[in-house]
Parts: C-alpha cells; structure tokens; sequence
C-alpha cells in the first residue's frame, strides 16, 4: 500500500472542515423590500461541534465513492469512511422532503462501519490493510460515543434528472449547514436554497457532494431544491447541523 494513498485518504480528513464554508453565493440577490435571511460574512457566526461532525460525514461518504471505483477500488477508503461512521452520533434529521417522481420512493439503505469493513476485508489480502481491518473492528466495539449530540441525517434516493425539495427550520443568529452527498459515483447534485419570503439564499453544484452554509439572521423556515444532473438514479445523503 502506497504512502502517499494513505496521506490523501489523511489530508481528506483534514480538510473536510472546508465544506463548511464551501460555495456560499447570491450576496448581490437581495429584494429591494426586505433583506434575505442571511446575515452578512462580517455578521456569520463561526461552525460548531456539530457542523465539524458534518463536514467529517460528507468526507466519509467521499470515501465511500472512492474505495467503491470501478476501475480502481480502495479497501483503505472504506476503512477510514468506517471509522468515521462508527465513531460520529447522528440523530435523525426534522428536515421534510417533498417529491414527484415515484422512483424516489424507493427504500434506502444506510450505510454501516460493519458493513464497510466487511466490503473491505472481501476486497483485499494485503496483509496490512487487513491488519488495519481487524483493529478497526476492535476501536469501534470499545469506543462509546458519549452525550455528544451529533448532526441530523436522511439518506434517500433521487431519481434521473429528478429535483427533491427539503424544507427545514433553522435558528437565527446560528451557524447553519445542509450537505448532500452522492454515495453512488458520478451522481452529480446542485442545491439551491431560499427563504420562507423566496429570497435567494445560497448555492452549490453540480458536484458529487454540495454544501451551502449560512448563518440565518432570524428563526426561520428554508427551501433547498436537490437536482440530480446524472442520467441515472442514486441514494444520497442528506446532514444538517
């Protein structure tokens, strides 16, 4: 196992924190009688514990699309994917989905840290890798996750070309993040968010994984609409702080 694989699979990690802060437009797209309900950069209030956990779930669901490619998978990928999500608590997210397509009805199954390293352990005979396999099962059946509340999760399906609306309270004065990470390879995925007056909030995608992050100047309700830019379906995930 190549070094440098593994640093990649490290600085992933690393730098997960920056989907936090990711593509965040539209300050020029303010209604001349009222404001969006976004407050100014000098105004947003810093990421918190919840929306680091976030960010760390939406690197593990990269990894997931990596160590799953086609034409070169990882075992190593889905390790540290399984480590992530063995060790970070989730609750289920208040966010409501909304859709047309009767294809998105579809069941969905959450991925789990058992199953990633057994998908795993199948895959390779490298001696190290399974070395890695085996004490990361034993790390996740001692670690104890605590009080620490972590970020809300859904995982659904959406359909070829299809467009799933979320609609979610968040808190003002409050840092606030939505996530929507494709686990099939190659779904692409926008996200668009407005408030409950229609104002344009925030932007991301296509890309395999979007985020948009703000944070809202009072108690209020908002429109993310999920288009799926592929020409075939897939389950994704959903995270919000």
């Amino acid at each position: 196992m190549k070094c440098a694989k593994l640093s990649l699979l490290v600085l992933g990690l690393g730098l997960s924190t920056a989907l936090l802060l990711g593509p965040v437009r539209g300050d020029d797209k303010k209604d001349d009688k009222k404001e969006a309900n976004r407050a100014s950069a000098k105004e947003a209030k810093n990421p918190d514990a919840k929306a680091e956990l976030a960010a760390q779930l939406v690197t593990a669901h990269q990894l997931i699309r990596l160590g799953r490619d086609k034409k070169s998978p990882d075992p190593l990928a889905l390790v540290v994917a399984a480590r992530i999500l063995g060790t970070t608590p989730t609750s289920e997210s208040k966010q409501q989905e909304e859709t047309k397509d009767k294809e998105e009805a579809k069941t969905v199954k959450e991925p789990t840290a058992k199953e990633l390293l057994d998908e795993a352990a199948g895959m390779t005979k490298d001696e190290h890798v399974v070395a890695l396999i085996k004490a990361t099962r034993k790390q996740l059946d001692d670690h104890k996750r605590g009080d620490i509340t972590g970020p809300a999760t859904k995982y659904r399906y959406i359909g070829a070309g299809g467009t799933t609306v979320w609609t979610g309270i968040f808190r003002g004065q409050e840092f606030a993040t939505v996530s929507f990470s494709g686990e099939s390879s190659g779904l692409r995925l926008s996200v668009t968010m407005y408030d409950d007056r229609g104002h344009f909030i925030a932007s991301d995608g296509p890309n395999t994984s979007v985020t948009v992050s703000w944070t809202p100047i009072y108690t209020g309700t908002f429109k993310q609409y999920v288009r799926n830019h592929s020409g075939f379906g897939g389950q994704y995930l959903m995270v919000n702080n």
